[in-house]
Protein backbone atom coordinates (compact mmCIF):
# COMPACT_ATOMS: atom_id res chain seq x y z
CA UNK A 1 0.00 0.00 0.00
CA UNK A 2 1.42 3.09 -0.94
CA UNK A 3 -0.88 5.67 -0.43
CA UNK A 4 -2.73 6.70 2.72
CA UNK A 5 -6.11 8.36 2.74
CA UNK A 6 -6.72 10.30 6.32
CA UNK A 7 -9.68 11.78 7.18
CA UNK A 8 -9.60 15.15 8.66
CA UNK A 9 -11.50 17.84 10.56
CA UNK A 10 -11.81 20.96 9.23
CA UNK A 11 -9.09 22.53 11.99
CA UNK A 12 -6.72 20.08 10.63
CA UNK A 13 -7.02 20.96 7.07
CA UNK A 14 -7.40 24.52 7.66
CA UNK A 15 -3.73 24.20 9.90
CA UNK A 16 -1.99 21.97 7.13
CA UNK A 17 -3.08 24.70 4.34
CA UNK A 18 -1.51 27.27 7.03
CA UNK A 19 1.64 25.23 7.01
CA UNK A 20 1.91 24.22 3.75
CA UNK A 21 4.49 26.26 2.27
CA UNK A 22 7.13 25.56 4.89
CA UNK A 23 5.99 21.51 4.61
CA UNK A 24 6.53 21.75 0.90
CA UNK A 25 10.12 23.70 1.08
CA UNK A 26 11.71 21.08 3.18
CA UNK A 27 9.81 18.22 1.39
CA UNK A 28 11.46 20.06 -1.51
CA UNK A 29 14.81 19.70 0.24
CA UNK A 30 14.82 16.29 1.17
CA UNK A 31 13.57 15.44 -2.81
CA UNK A 32 17.06 17.13 -3.90
CA UNK A 33 19.08 15.15 -1.39
CA UNK A 34 17.65 12.06 -2.62
CA UNK A 35 18.83 9.75 -5.19
CA UNK A 36 16.84 11.17 -8.71
CA UNK A 37 15.23 7.46 -9.41
CA UNK A 38 14.38 7.16 -6.05
CA UNK A 39 10.73 8.05 -5.01
CA UNK A 40 11.35 7.74 -1.01
CA UNK A 41 12.70 10.69 0.71
CA UNK A 42 15.41 9.29 2.71
CA UNK A 43 16.29 11.98 4.70
CA UNK A 44 12.76 12.75 6.14
CA UNK A 45 10.23 10.90 8.05
CA UNK A 46 7.50 13.56 6.64
CA UNK A 47 5.16 11.51 4.24
CA UNK A 48 4.51 13.09 0.55
CA UNK A 49 1.32 14.54 0.36
CA UNK A 50 -0.79 14.42 -3.23
CA UNK A 51 -3.32 16.51 -2.41
CA UNK A 52 -6.46 17.66 0.11
CA UNK A 53 -10.05 17.28 -0.83
CA UNK A 54 -13.17 18.47 0.49
CA UNK A 55 -16.34 15.96 -0.59
CA UNK A 56 -19.87 17.12 0.11
CA UNK A 57 -23.05 14.56 -0.05
CA UNK A 58 -25.96 16.57 0.46
CA UNK A 59 -25.40 18.93 3.00
CA UNK A 60 -22.48 16.40 4.65
CA UNK A 61 -18.96 17.75 3.97
CA UNK A 62 -15.80 15.35 4.37
CA UNK A 63 -11.80 16.52 4.36
CA UNK A 64 -8.97 13.69 3.37
CA UNK A 65 -5.25 14.37 3.08
CA UNK A 66 -4.06 11.84 0.31
CA UNK A 67 -0.38 11.06 1.34
CA UNK A 68 2.46 8.17 0.75
CA UNK A 69 2.36 5.55 3.09
CA UNK A 70 6.17 5.72 4.78
CA UNK A 71 5.19 2.93 6.70
CA UNK A 72 5.92 0.95 3.44
CA UNK A 73 9.08 2.41 2.11
CA UNK A 74 12.25 -0.07 2.41
CA UNK A 75 14.15 2.85 4.58
CA UNK A 76 14.95 1.90 7.63
CA UNK A 77 13.73 3.74 10.54
CA UNK A 78 16.48 3.69 13.25
CA UNK A 79 15.65 5.88 15.69
CA UNK A 80 12.59 6.36 17.75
Amino acid sequence: QQYMLKLTTPKELTLMQTIMQTYHERIQEARQAADENSEWLPNTLLPQIFGMYTVKVGEKQTHWIIMRNILASECKIHEK
